[in-house]
This record gives structure tokens, C-alpha cells and sequence, in this order.
């Protein structure tokens, strides 16, 4: 079992369209993610940007504030939890292109790469529709 990304909750109104698009885009389904992949990910992010992840708030007892570090556009996908909750498209709005510009300095073929441009692809889906990135 792992963390699965899903494009959040549709309305009547979106199945109404003709174009038959919501349709398509609601099962796009992020592949899952075994918990520890996504924390070590996350980690690598946070070392890029010089944050601590591991002795930050919410991920240790007495954590530095996140207010301390400059990247803000990365903030709402490292100060997540990693089991539920969600994004909003304005948040990855935010996040994908600085993720993009990250894991794009990272070597071709790495398995952290591959699922962070996939995530950030999950992420451009998510604005597109207007819709909540949810972590199930």
C-alpha cells in the first residue's frame, strides 16, 4: 500500500459536457507511491532548496518554523501530509513549475525524477480542471 494522487471531487456539471473531457480526466489516476519513496523524495527536494526537512515542523518534535525558508513555491508539497489531505489547483499552480525545474537537474532515468515529473504532469491536470490535487 502506498500514497495515491487523485484529481478531486466532480460535479453533475462536469459530466454534463459534451466535449466528454471530465470524463477522460477523472480517470487519470496518479501510480502510487510507497510512503518512505515519497518522504526520501521530499527530502531530496528540501536538500536542493537548504531545508531541513526532517527538522522541520511537523515532521520533528521541536521543529524550525517553515517560515525561516525562502522557497515558497515548494512549501505546500513539503508541508503536506503525506497520507491525506489535498492541494488546491492554485497551490499546484505554484508547485509544479518549481518542481519541474528541480527534479530537471536531476539525471535521466532516476526513479525520483521519473515520479516527480509525473506528479508535477498529475499537478498541470489538476489546474487544468480546476480540481483539488487529493492524497489518498
Amino acid at each position: 500500500m502506498g500514497l495515491d494522487f487523485t484529481i478531486g471531487k466532480w460535479t453533475d456539471e462536469d459530466f454534463d459536457r459534451d466535449d466528454g473531457a471530465a470524463w477522460m480526466k477523472m480517470r487519470v489516476h496518479a501510480p502510487s507511491w510507497a510512503y518512505s519513496g515519497f518522504h526520501r523524495f521530499r527530502e531530496r527536494l528540501a536538500d536542493e532548496v537548504g531545508i531541513p526537512l526532517n527538522n522541520m515542523k511537523g515532521f520533528h518534535e521541536h521543529g524550525k518554523p517553515w517560515a525561516e525558508y525562502a522557497d515558497e513555491d515548494l512549501l505546500p508539497l513539503l508541508n503536506h501530509s503525506d497520507c491525506d489531505g489535498q492541494m488546491t489547483p492554485a497551490e499546484c499552480e505554484r508547485v509544479a513549475p518549481r518542481l519541474r525545474e528541480i527534479v530537471g537537474r536531476w539525471e535521466e532515468g532516476d526513479y525520483d525524477r521519473m515520479m516527480g515529473e509525473r506528479l508535477a504532469g498529475f499537478m498541470e491536470r489538476c489546474i487544468e480542471a480546476d480540481k483539488p490535487l487529493v492524497f489518498t
